[in-house]
């Protein structure tokens, strides 16, 4: 019987050791890499092309492009500073990736993009990282593959922001994004994730 005690104990001492084991290595495992919303270290870096080796990759299907977005597209290929306008009540808010460089430009661009300003409002300059047709690639390769997460129910273009959103539905499905965004080896603060909001 005491033998039977013996082992009895020496069997809950291994297994308690095992366990507190298995729990230390575990704390020293790395954590998995999260994308990075914002740049750590950088205000403002200059935004990155699209890869020159992922471009075939992104026409397995068109460009969805509205009328007024595929002539910005146009237009930030022929000006590469430009990153698009938006009309903000009082004025027009006009993207530029180098405002110094954007502004003496600006009127061509107005002309360009057909811009109707029959209350002569002031146009406004706003400093950003990407340019139009930079965050339209961007967004054309990322929008098949992450969406394919059935929990990621809308993919867009910010352009006040001057982001992609990913709009997911809890924290598994931010993780899973979080995951697909560092494979695919995406710059950090291009993607915004984007949780419900709470009522």
């Amino acid at each position: 019987m005491r033998g039977g005690n013996w082992w009895l104990g020496l069997s809950g001492f291994i297994t308690c050791a095992a366990l507190a084991i298995a729990l230390a290595c575990r704390g020293e495992l790395p954590a998995p890499k999260r994308y990075r919303t914002e740049c750590v270290g950088v205000s403002n870096p200059p935004g990155v092309d699209f890869p020159a080796r992922l471009r075939d990759a992104t026409h397995d299907r068109p460009l969805s492009l509205s009328e007024r977005d595929n002539r910005s597209y146009a237009i930030a290929r022929r000006f590469p500073t430009y990153a698009g306008y938006l009309y903000r009540g009082r004025f027009f808010l006009v993207s530029f990736t180098d405002t110094l460089v954007g502004r003496a430009q600006l009127d061509t661009i107005v002309r360009l993009e057909n811009i109707e300003n029959m209350d002569s409002l002031p146009f406004r300059l706003a400093q950003v990282r990407w340019n139009f047709a930079q965050l339209y690639d961007w967004f054309d390769y990322l929008s098949p593959r992450l969406m394919r997460n059935n929990k990621a129910w809308m993919l867009g273009l910010d352009l006040y922001a001057n982001r992609i959103i990913l709009y997911v539905s809890d924290t598994v499905a931010r993780h899973q994004a979080d995951s697909q965004l560092v494979a695919m080896n995406v710059p950090c603060g291009l993607v915004r994730l984007q949780l419900p909001k709470r009522l």
